[in-house]
């Protein structure tokens, strides 16, 4: 949660269709820092 009471929502957007993309691996590490501090996070490929 914010300071101001509200909660954060961060989405990922990848348009790297490759298997293996680094851009989507980037993505998820920078989500996952924002869902372990109370963000609700949310991937969109």
């Amino acid at each position: 949660m914010s300071t101001t009471g509200q909660s954060v929502s961060v989405v990922g957007l990848c348009g790297s269709l490759r298997p293996g993309s680094f851009t989507r691996m980037a993505l998820q590490v920078a989500l996952q820092g924002a869902q372990e501090v109370g963000a609700q996070t949310q991937l969109i490929e």
